[in-house]
């Protein structure tokens, strides 16, 4: 049991970085070798998040940095580096190499070849040093691992960082008008969030419990409840001309009340409310 709690253990750091956000990942083709890459500064974004600044909780030494012919003409260029990374107060570290063509033969048509220089060989070296040690920590490993050439499970991915991504940006927003016990706020609020990203928000967010989520959908349901409420008194006050309620009924909603109570009163309570305001909202 303890070798199993162990191996629990030794992959935390891995299950917790392992998987990208897809929109900083690119297929790539060169030369028919295919596969995924990884935007190299989001990598360090993310060893910055788990390790700290790049210098202090997490960095490289470089070892080595060359030009090797290959024997036929090209050059590779390669970097060696001492990676390294603080955990619990003490510094790990392990070699790792990247390499880029330097010199690439490279076909001009189907006859004729030239050779092409990359003057940034050097930092494309660097970068694939990085990324590749990151990897060994499990940094992006799903790529490595194969994982990415299913679009099924790609498009799984793609749905959670959109979720978390959602929830992010709203959560907090929701929380606030649910202290405020104001139901007609949260209607306007899902309203204007629309409703395939309020779902991704509750699929995407740990900081609503499971007593708080039921909280806003029935905060929601009596917020349209009472905003066709609204719309029903406009349409009968529409029926009887009675501009006095209609007018104060009109007056009560907020502007973005308003837009929504009109979308769902008929044509005769519309005109109603022009003759009263002259507008519409």
């Amino acid at each position: 049991m303890a070798d199993k709690d162990n191996a629990v253990n030794n992959l935390a750091l891995w299950d917790r970085v392992r998987t990208p956000d897809p929109k900083y990942t690119k297929k790539f083709d060169q030369g028919g070798f295919k596969g995924t890459s990884t935007n190299v500064t989001y990598t360090v974004r993310e060893l910055t998040r788990e390790f700290g600044e790049c210098g202090t909780g997490w960095g490289y030494d470089i070892m080595d940095s060359d030009y090797v012919p290959t024997g036929t003409g090209e050059i590779l260029h390669v970097c060696t580096i001492k990676f390294w990374y603080v955990r619990d107060n003490k510094t790990h570290s392990f070699p790792q190499i990247g390499q880029t063509d330097f010199v690439k033969t490279v076909k001009r048509g189907t006859e004729s070849e030239y050779q092409k220089v990359d003057s940034e060989a050097p930092k494309k070296s660097l970068s694939d040093a990085i990324t590749k040690a990151a990897s060994f920590l499990g940094f992006s490993a799903d790529i490595h691992l194969g994982l990415w050439d299913d679009n099924k499970y790609v498009q799984e991915v793609q749905d959670s960082y959109h979720s978390k991504e959602v929830a992010g940006k709203y959560v907090a927003k929701v929380i606030e008008t649910l202290k405020a016990n104001d139901p007609i706020a949260m209607a306007l609020l899902e309203a204007s969030i629309g409703q395939d990203d309020w779902r991704a928000m509750f699929n995407g967010t740990s900081q609503l419990s499971s007593k708080q989520k039921n909280e806003v959908r029935e905060s929601c349901q009596r917020g349209n409840v009472m905003l066709n409420e609204y719309a029903d008194a406009l349409t009968e006050a529409a029926s009887t001309n009675a501009q006095l309620s209609g007018t104060e009924l009109w007056d009560e909603l907020s502007k973005d009340a308003k837009r929504i109570v009109w979308n769902r009163i008929g044509e005769e309570a519309r005109e109603f409310v022009r003759e009263l305001k002259d507008i519409e909202p």
